[in-house]
């Protein structure tokens, strides 16, 4: 309904947010919960600040724009699209924002994206069957390749130390910051749908096609 809506955590509606012109395919709140970006098919990125006012609007996407994701230390939004570009945006900035830098190694739509826990590495993932890694800064970090097509689903550990990636053949691939293949875990009889590490990174949850969940 293009339409962004806040409610208390009783369910309680407290809010509408209009400004969308197409479909909202994403929300995050920044890490100290006084800003929250929308995302939507109207290509653009918008930002709102709790009582609803609208902050900014974020413009370089020319597809719809499918993934958002705020550093942990608040300073960068990353937002992916169909474009298969993922761009990086200054949002340290008071109730504003600029552009920073295009990632453009995809060849096909982005589908997530994942900061490392000190904000230094983000991951993105891809219709590409690839998960790319990136610094702050842009650079490239190149691409993870392990056996398995990946399809996207990714996840940091809380410590950094470990990336989880899901795969269309039912794997788990877990790889070092670095780049290596750490272990591959099976188990699951069809594609990994998503994962959660726990809050002290000794247990990993994964989500499958084959209606499981495996710890």
């Amino acid at each position: 309904d293009k339409a962004v809506r806040l409610w208390t955590a009783d369910g309680k509606s407290l809010r509408t947010l209009f400004g969308h012109t197409a479909q909202v395919t994403d929300v995050v709140w920044s890490p100290d919960g006084q800003r929250l970006a929308s995302a939507s098919a109207d290509k653009n990125v918008r930002l709102w600040n709790p009582n609803g006012k609208e902050l900014a609007t974020l413009d370089g996407h020319n597809q719809t724009v499918t993934t958002l994701a705020w550093s942990p230390d608040g300073k960068i939004l990353a937002s992916g699209a169909q474009d298969n570009d993922v761009r990086l945006w200054d949002v340290s900035l008071n109730n504003a924002a600029k552009p920073l830098a295009t990632l453009d190694g995809h060849s096909a739509p982005i589908t997530a994206l994942a900061w490392s826990p000190n904000s230094k590495l983000l991951a993105s993932g891809a219709q590409d069957h690839t998960v790319r890694l990136w610094q702050s800064d842009a650079t490239s970090l190149g691409t993870l390749g392990g056996r398995n097509e990946l399809n996207g689903i990714i996840a940091w550990s809380p410590d950094g130390k470990m990336l989880a990636t899901g795969t269309y053949s039912n794997k788990i691939e877990l790889w070092s910051p670095e780049k290596h293949l750490l272990t591959i875990m099976s188990g699951h009889s069809d594609a990994i749908t998503g994962l959660a590490w726990s809050g002290d990174g000794s247990r990993l949850a994964s989500g499958g096609k084959d209606s499981a969940v495996r710890l």
